[in-house]
């Protein structure tokens, strides 16, 4: 029996295999890997160009990759922006040629389905309307509203990450005969429930000035406002401890970009604090040591999250979660190993007073951490790639 073709329209911002790090660009390159151990499909992933990842790409015997290079000024202008200066650049205008040059690919070339991985434009319209309407379909790993980006109309189907986000999607369209699945988001288990040694543990810790008693908060995310780092760090202050040190991994963007002038502030204000500790962007092979030298991750999202990749992270590696009440983020966690706070006014008190509780109650601590493993293992690679496998499978059947 022939293999579906599926084809996956990764974002025109960062390449396939994720090289430059991503979220989406994790979970495709997720996809691409365990298929290379199961084999059930054939994938097409549609990448823009970049020499590492295409250097990677040669290894995958079971995915075919298209890489689309910027073919006039504007592209290779929007290509460069949205690389190195993102906070500078929100227009996606020069996207218009990306999509373009799919949809003649794919009028060339025959697939049973496509995915828009993360893009969700107006201008996948291009692809829909060569393949029709019932062979396209949205992977849906953010917050978008169908009806304000005029894109109700371009997918068949859509596949969510969480209850939550297909609930707001269908809540949103107008279009009422959207097929909808859902696909709890994974994390490659392997490199968070590895044990790192106490030399690599020792080693870190005293590269960021971290003592052997310290006890760690961890954030590990992109920083913007939208993401409440500034008040985790408010919340942060008011505990009374100089045995406790907040670790803050991660960047304004992807790799290689420029510094947001949100990041630059929050660096600023943290500079007379010693017991706050700025990371920068951290490749996400090399996270699991930064999640080990911590006792606990805190998630203090202001928005609605789609889903909590970060979560699964921590609680594989072995942490309690404190996380605001956000969106599909709570589906992923439970009350056996998070204390769930809301992001109402009194954020900053509600987190401070959470990380208290688990700082002074070691017993509660080691517990929800012993519960979080068990729980992060329930979002594994595996089962990622066999439910997406199946509700693809569920899709081309009702067409």
């Amino acid at each position: 029996m022939p293999k579906n073709k599926i084809a996956l329209v990764a974002a025109s911002t960062a390449p396939i295999p994720d090289v430059l790090g991503g979220g989406a660009e994790r979970l495709v390159t997720m996809l691409i890997e365990q298929n290379e151990i199961d084999n059930k499909v054939e994938f097409i992933v549609f990448s823009i160009k970049n020499k590492k990842a295409k250097l990677q790409a040669k290894k995958y015997k079971y995915t075919k990759f298209v890489y689309l290079v910027p073919s006039n000024l504007c592209e290779k202008l929007y290509n460069f922006i949205i690389l190195k200066l993102p906070y500078l650049f929100k227009n996606n205008l020069c996207k218009k040629g990306y999509y373009l040059k799919i949809a003649k690919w794919i009028k060339k070339n025959k697939v049973d389905i496509i995915i828009d991985e993360n893009g969700y434009t107006e201008d996948f319209k291009k692809i829909t309307d060569i393949v029709g309407i019932h062979k396209t379909s949205a992977h849906v790993h953010w917050m978008v509203n169908p009806m304000k980006r005029n894109i109700s109309n371009n997918y068949g189907s859509i596949i969510g990450v969480s209850d939550f986000i297909i609930d707001f999607w269908m809540t949103h369209t107008k279009n009422r005969q959207t097929i909808a699945k859902i696909v709890y988001s994974a994390v490659d288990e392997k490199r968070f429930n590895q044990i790192i040694t106490d030399n690599v543990k020792y080693s870190l810790r005293h590269k960021y000035n971290i003592e052997k008693q310290d006890f760690v908060f961890i954030y590990c995310g992109r920083i913007d406002e939208q993401k409440g780092v500034q008040e985790l760090y408010k919340a942060f202050r008011q505990i009374k401890n100089k045995n406790v040190k907040l670790l803050i991994v991660g960047s304004s963007n992807k790799k290689d970009s420029k510094m947001s002038s949100y990041n630059r502030q929050l660096l600023e204000e943290a500079r007379t604090d010693q017991n706050i500790i700025f990371t920068g962007y951290i490749d996400n092979d090399k996270l699991i040591n930064f999640y080990q030298i911590s006792n606990v991750q805190v998630i203090p999202t202001l928005t609605e999250e789609a889903a909590g990749l970060v979560a699964i992270e921590g609680m594989l590696s072995g942490l309690p979660i404190i996380a605001t009440n956000s969106g599909g983020l709570v589906e992923y966690v439970d009350t056996s190993c998070a204390l769930i706070v809301e992001k109402d006014n009194n954020l900053v008190n509600n987190l401070s007073k959470a990380m208290i509780k688990l700082l002074e109650n070691k017993e509660l601590c080691h517990q929800m951490g012993i519960n979080a493993i068990k729980r992060g293992k329930q979002f594994s690679k595996k089962k990622y790639y066999d439910d997406f496998i199946t509700a693809i499978d569920e899709i081309l059947n009702s067409i």
